[in-house]
């Protein structure tokens, strides 16, 4: 995602409904997939744009599904 969309999205300018419209998330919330899934994250980097680039990208990644994450489930 966009390092910027996400600065104006934590500084309160990017209202959460605007960002759920931006094209990354289209079709569904990938973090509401990943909370779901019980994936946590598990590191973040920023990704360099190049020079006509209009953004750096910020690149989560998630981990295997964490016991502490998701709900009890029997057998």
């Amino acid at each position: 995602m966009s390092a910027r969309d996400l600065l104006q999205l934590s500084a309160g300018v990017l209202r959460q409904d605007a960002f759920e419209q931006l094209p990354f998330m289209a079709r569904s919330n990938p973090f509401l997939q990943k909370l779901a899934q019980g994936q946590i994250i598990t590191a973040a980097g920023l990704e360099k744009g190049d020079a006509e680039a209009d953004d750096d990208w910020i690149v989560l990644e998630f981990g295997n599904p964490d016991p502490a994450a998701t709900a009890f489930r029997g057998r």
